[in-house]
């Protein structure tokens, strides 16, 4: 037994603590989904939209916000996050 308890005492066996690249996904996971289920919540609660239209435009929203992330990246890659922030708040606020 006492052999087999010192196996797992090297360094190579510790378990590595997550790196900040992988909390800052994970946050983002969190924040985009919770996101998506208050929006299919409000949808259905609040406007009272029945089950289907509600989860229509839910799917439709993420089917075209999903790759819409990607384009987004690679676009504040090239000019930068700061005209790409202007330019998705004045888009919000003028719609």
């Amino acid at each position: 037994m006492a052999t087999f308890l010192g196996s797992f005492s090297g360094k190579h066996h510790q378990i590595q603590r997550p790196t900040v690249f992988a909390r800052r996904k994970f946050g983002l996971g969190c924040v985009w989904y919770t996101g998506q289920f208050y929006a299919l919540y409000f949808l259905q609660s609040v406007l009272k939209v029945d089950f289907l239209t509600a989860n229509v435009c839910v799917a439709v929203a993420l089917a075209i916000g999903t790759p819409l992330i990607v384009v987004s990246g690679a676009l504040s890659d090239r000019i930068g996050r700061r005209p790409l922030i202007v330019t998705g708040l004045s888009l919000a606020a003028a719609l």
